[in-house]
């Protein structure tokens, strides 16, 4: 008789939220998927949950989210309310989070604070040319320029589509 392969870690740390409601703790999490996957190392469960934690710190130190980005791929499943507690993450209720680089060049985790848009400064222009994060962040919100009719992509989490994460980098 042939056994099904094992989900991901993350996966089975995704059902088991799932199956507490959406809500849960860390202890409940790992018992949930000891019963349920018999063998999976206790430490990488943990290690799985920091790594799908939006708003913990720590998340940082893991290959999963060593490089700054908008928290919007298959890693962002959880939220923080307290220690020892997560939840399912939901922008909507929880924020937008981010990885990001502060300003000696480490990484850390925050809430993006949307600005509506650009400053004075970071409209100034060299040698006649535009930064592309500013030219993307206009089009973007100017599409009609390009094509009447044109929308930018939005997932299913409120994501929209400019530097959207794929498997392969990001893409507009």
């Amino acid at each position: 008789m042939e056994s099904q392969p094992k989900p991901f870690v993350w996966q089975m740390v995704k059902e088991a939220v799932e199956v507490h409601g959406n809500k849960s703790t860390n202890t409940a999490i790992r018992d949930w998927i000891l019963e349920h996957y018999p063998g999976v190392n206790v430490n990488t469960i943990q290690n799985t949950i920091i790594i799908c934690t939006v708003n913990h710190e720590s998340r940082v130190h893991y290959k999963e989210n060593n490089r700054p980005r908008r928290c919007n791929d298959i890693y962002d499943l959880l939220y923080r309310p307290a220690s020892g507690k997560v939840e399912m993450y939901d922008p909507r209720i929880h924020g937008i989070w981010e990885i990001a680089q502060d300003e000696k060049g480490v990484l850390t985790v925050r809430e993006v604070k949307e600005r509506d848009e650009l400053s004075r400064e970071q409209l100034t222009v060299g040698n006649g040319c535009i930064e592309a994060k500013h030219l993307r962040s206009y089009l973007a919100k100017n599409l009609e320029l390009i094509e009447d009719g044109l929308e930018l992509y939005v997932d299913v989490f409120g994501n929209d589509g400019v530097e959207y994460p794929t498997d392969f980098g990001p893409i507009d």
